[in-house]
């Protein structure tokens, strides 16, 4: 498993911020005439499948959707693109009540990746290439002018950075040209030491953006010695952030686009005068990284998602806008690993270009109103416990999409009866968590290793102080073993053994669970990968990466697993409120209408974490 990567992050003075329908009801759950059913036409398997559900769930057969033509597990973007997704947009958008869909045995897994060699591609990596050779050669002629800053013939010696030099090298060798020419600054007499000053301020400002200079200025605000200097920093300050808030807008708008020379060209043209030269050359170099990855591959079901979006971004992911995450802007994703304030710098510019490249949070004035109108409600309210709590409508149209697949087809019918059955008596049975450590402490970043373990012991003790459930947590560093699990599983989370399924529960009727690694859903039929086995074994519900995720892709098991255990949503709305992304790689197989403790909850809704509580509306 791999965290989101790491960008070095620069300057002594430099920290970007870059700031970046379906109303379902906590209590009406979703009905069968919601729900679609996709199968694959000739496929007896598929077909049977779909048919044994639609059964059991009395899904109406106009429901149903039957694809031509039999796929593998695998296709091409090209044949996603040109000819599956015309097809399913246009039969959905004919049934505007379908709000989930069902992907039965033989529909494709996997949407493979773009191709880079490309006539567009090559013409985005010929402009950033461009752009990155432009803005080396700006940061030698710029950090000269520093070094020439109170000399005695005014002129300094420019520095030969090579076109492909890392950009710490480059942000090391400004911070270095700027604390010389401020120290020599201060030995100018008082008419010469003016005029240089200006220059400093014009080289910062070329090299650092709008939003470099304005935290400059909030810097001298604070060190100021005197309060009309303070005053005059925080006027220039607050001037400076109202042409910054609107081309942040123009930022965001530009990377909700798809990924074209045009589109670049005019984000470098905002970002030249918002982040500089550095900045720039920040964004160049994780755009040419991603084109050199190429994460734009996706799995059928995440990619399905988004069908009623136009024009998104593909590298990696676009935000879930049906999640808490988007809806509340909880979704920072603070790269681990960098301590101090060069982390919190790295932190806030890794978020910002996820922003800038589509996959980064919504940030609207219009949901803190939305909170601060429900606080006010709340105070006026506060001892009438809610009798409704509702998910907000997703800020964009989102597509739920589970899937029925399995190694076997009467594991896939085992898994229908199993969660019918588990529902009408009330899922029971042990939960089992398997964490690497004990619980770090302080506040993990997004994606990282100690978020995971955090989110695995706060569901412990979640469950050990709301409710009578046994609970096992793990802490060890090696996996659970049978002889740790002597009652059947009910609820499973746990990490990590990549691609090697470790069989230690018992998975009792109707159980759920879900292995935190790489790959684990490559595929549902074969191989020793979590998802297959734990279904071939008996779990009736489960999900998992069909490429490689990235830690931040899993729904945290403290927010999925609570929303599972109030037994008021259907376990595909347990999914995409708590998943991050979608046109990625996660996938969701089993009874998106299970809802395994809708006849013996275990957590009221004011006993789910925070961040859940702010997301659902109280009625």
């Amino acid at each position: 498993m791999k965290m989101s990567p790491k960008y070095a992050i620069f300057s002594l003075f430099l920290t970007f911020f870059f700031l970046g329908s379906f109303l379902s009801p906590a209590v009406a759950e979703l009905a069968p005439e919601n729900v679609a059913i996709i199968a694959t036409q000739g496929d007896e398997n598929s077909l049977k499948i779909a048919r044994h559900y639609a059964l059991t769930r009395k899904i109406p057969p106009q429901n149903v959707f039957l694809l031509r033509d039999k796929h593998g597990e695998w296709i091409s973007r090209e044949v996603w693109e040109d000819k599956l997704r015309p097809e399913l947009k246009k039969w959905l958008q004919e049934r505007p009540e379908i709000k989930c869909v069902v992907c039965c045995w033989s529909v494709p897994l996997k949407i493979g990746a773009v191709t880079m060699t490309s006539p567009q591609n090559e013409a985005r990596r010929y402009l950033l290439d461009r752009a990155r050779k432009e803005n080396v050669l700006n940061a030698n002629v710029l950090i000269g002018v520093l070094n020439a800053i109170g000399t005695k013939t005014g002129t300094g010696e420019a520095p030969s950075l090579a076109e492909n030099v890392p950009l710490q090298q480059i942000a090391e060798t400004m911070e270095k040209a700027l604390q010389e020419s401020q120290k020599r600054l201060l030995t100018l007499p008082e008419d010469r030491k003016k005029v240089e000053a200006q220059r400093i301020q014009y080289a910062f400002q070329r090299l650092c953006g709008l939003q470099g200079f304005a935290n400059l200025l909030a810097q001298q605000e604070k060190l100021a010695p005197t309060e009309a200097m303070a005053n005059d920093a925080k006027i220039r300050s607050t001037v400076l952030k109202v042409e910054i808030k609107a081309l942040t807008q123009m930022l965001k708008a530009l990377a909700s686009l798809p990924e074209t020379s045009p589109r670049d060209a005019e984000i470098l043209l905002v970002l030249q005068r918002m982040g500089g030269v550095i900045g720039t050359l920040q964004w160049v170099d994780i755009q040419l990284t991603l084109m050199g990855k190429n994460e734009s591959y996706a799995s059928f079901d995440s990619e399905l998602s988004a069908i009623y979006q136009e024009g998104y971004p593909l590298m990696q992911w676009i935000p879930n806008y049906m999640s808490f995450y988007a809806v509340t802007s909880e979704l920072a994703p603070k790269e681990p690993g960098v301590a101090g304030e060069a982390g919190e710098a790295a932190a806030s510019a890794a978020e910002a270009i996820k922003s800038v490249r589509g996959g980064g949070v919504e940030a609207d004035d219009a949901v803190n109103e939305q909170e601060e109108e429900e606080e006010e409600a709340e105070a006026e309210t506060e001892d009438v416990k809610p009798r409704f709590w509702r998910a907000p409508p997703p800020l964009k149209p989102v597509l739920m999409v589970a899937r029925l697949e399995a190694p076997r087809v009467l594991d896939v019918i085992r898994l229908i009866d199993d969660s019918q059955k588990a529902e009408a008596q009330g899922l029971q049975g042990t939960v089992y968590l398997d964490a690497r450590r004990s619980r770090p402490g302080g506040t993990p970043g997004m994606g990282s290793y100690e978020k995971a373990d955090q989110s695995l012991h706060d569901l412990a003790l979640r469950l050990k102080e709301c409710t009578e459930m046994n609970v096992v947590l793990d802490e060890k560093g090696d996996l659970l073993k049978p002889e740790d699990c002597p009652t059947p599983a009910a609820l499973y989370c746990g990490w990590y053994s990549l691609g090697d399924y470790k069989h230690a529960c018992e998975w009792g009727q109707g159980s759920v669970g879900y292995h935190m690694a790489s790959m684990e859903a490559e595929s549902l039929k074969s191989g020793k990968l979590w998802c297959p086995r734990m279904l071939e074994r008996g779990v009736a519900a489960t999900l998992g990466p069909t490429f490689e995720p990235y830690l931040s892709a899993f729904p945290q098991p403290d927010e999925f697993f609570s929303l599972v255990l109030t037994g008021k949503f259907t376990m595909i709305e347990c999914y995409y409120y708590t998943k991050p992304f979608n046109s990625w790689v996660m996938t969701y197989v089993g009874d998106p209408l299970y809802i395994p403790y809708k006849n013996n909850p275990q957590l009221e809704m004011d006993e789910i974490p925070e961040t859940l509580q702010r997301f659902f509306i109280k009625k």
